[in-house]
């Protein structure tokens, strides 16, 4: 499942979306996308993907679709 805020889904880009949809694909238990966040610069999108209840990734994904961790 993804979980997008509100403010997440103003500014998210096509790009974002589909590298979102992308990371599904691997199967997490959740995806929790929220705007910026982690002092990440204006357009990027922050995230926590859970696996298990004991195991997150957390990173940004630029407006290109780009995606750091």
């Amino acid at each position: 499942m993804i979980n997008m805020t509100k403010s997440a889904c103003e500014i998210c880009t096509t790009k974002q979306l589909r590298e979102l949809a992308h990371m599904h694909g691997d199967r997490p238990i959740l995806i929790f996308v929220q705007k910026a966040g982690f002092e990440l610069p204006n357009g990027y999108l922050s995230f926590r993907l859970k696996y298990d209840p004991n195991n997150s990734i957390y990173g940004g994904i630029a407006p290109d679709g780009s995606v750091s961790t």
